[in-house]
């Protein structure tokens, strides 16, 4: 039979029973409450006595401890789950990040409150008072349903509540409009970081190493800064750069081959780099101040951030030059595709894809026009 008791250095009272395997027990009530202590111990015996006798399902047990953890402690070990698949610790950062913002706006603290509702309400409430774009929200949905569902596979939910959750078309809200610039301007900006000296911490150099990946590779910021020295395989052939899972955008191991001109500059650069392990890029710089870093370069190159049609030349805006380059060199969509590792070509051509009207005027004229017919097509029987 269950008991309760005090100890003399606690002022909550204890709970002794012995549990559906006949092992004892003892836990605290979490209260001073002794009538409220009473009927824990009343539902913990009852709870026992269906388990021996096979009336109670075990898993409930797990259920109750998932609502009763705080909703933070909970976000905590799914990022622990997280690191330990592998995943990059900026993901990991920002997946954190993203569920404390929601759990913020809606004001709960145990996994019971999370519903539909509140997440939607949530939501809505961080696209009009923070002003927060689609393409960032649907990275918060995104985080959410993750912790739900992995609530639910850990056995601390019975079900997910945002099964019916849906992201946002953030093509509906493009706050940045990015340009792929143009072979002698990534030439003009390789020369200007090279000749510029240091910028916070990362030399010229460097800077300037970083540029041709990123437009020879079409690798993102943070998988660049990723990068080791046994990431580069220029031995093989073709030479290759190996981005880990945790780092990509996909989750998927990326073996990216490069062109031999670029792994032949790779090799003295690389040269440089001794530590084995370490990242060859100042990992503290990357990729949080590619912005400023590439207004710093842009600015002595000559090159405006914002073109005469309000589009962007940020760090980003590399990648889009390597997807566009690819298109105008010849290559397939389907090419363009797989080394730019898009799920689909329509967001290579779409979205990537920076072809001047001029080249779209040009394939137009190439086209046959109208023929005049001849007298005898013309003729009417």
């Amino acid at each position: 039979m269950a008991t309760i008791y005090k100890q003399s250095d606690r002022p909550n009272w204890m709970i002794a029973w012995f549990d559906g395997t006949g092992k004892r027990r003892v836990r605290s009530a979490g209260t001073t409450d002794k009538k409220a202590a009473e009927q824990m111990a009343e539902r913990l015996e009852r709870d026992a006595v269906l388990e021996r006798e096979g009336l109670r399902d075990p898993r409930e047990d797990r259920f109750r401890e998932g609502a009763r953890t705080p909703l933070l402690q909970h976000v905590e070990a799914f990022c622990q789950h997280l690191l330990h698949k592998g995943n990059g610790e900026k993901h990991v950062i920002d997946r954190r990040g993203q569920l404390a913002r929601l759990i913020e706006a809606m004001r709960v603290e145990r996994v019971c409150e999370l519903t539909l509702g509140r997440v939607q309400a949530a939501l809505s409430t961080l696209r009009s008072t923070r002003g927060i774009a689609l393409r960032t929200l649907d990275r918060h949905v995104r985080a959410i349903k993750a912790f739900t569902r992995w609530l639910m596979l850990d056995g601390l939910l019975a079900s997910d509540p945002l099964a019916a959750l849906r992201g946002f078309n953030a093509s509906t809200d493009r706050r940045r409009e990015r340009r792929a610039l143009q072979a002698d301007e990534i030439a003009r900006l390789v020369h200007a970081a090279e000749t510029g000296g240091d910028y916070r911490g990362l030399s010229g150099s460097d800077r300037a190493m970083l540029y041709r990946l990123a437009t020879g590779t079409g690798l993102r910021a943070a998988e660049l800064a990723s990068l080791r020295l046994q990431s580069f395989k220029l031995d093989a052939d073709p030479p290759v750069i190996v981005v880990k899972a945790g780092y990509t955008k996909n989750g998927n191991e990326a073996t990216q081959p490069i062109r031999r001109d670029l792994a032949q500059r790779l090799r003295p650069w690389l040269a440089s780099k001794r530590t084995v392990g370490a990242p060859v890029f100042a990992v503290h710089q990357l990729p949080q101040k590619t912005a400023s870093m590439m207004r710093h370069d842009l600015k002595h190159a000559g090159i405006p951030y914002i073109d005469e049609d309000g589009h962007h030349a940020d760090f980003h805006a590399l990648r889009h030059s390597y997807v566009t380059a690819l298109v105008r060199s010849g290559a397939t969509v389907k090419q363009a595709q797989v080394l730019a590792r898009h799920s689909t070509p329509v967001l290579t051509l779409a979205v990537y894809s920076h072809v001047a009207m001029r080249e779209l005027t040009n394939a137009l004229e190439a086209m046959p026009g109208e023929q005049t017919p001849t007298h005898e097509n013309s003729a009417v029987g």
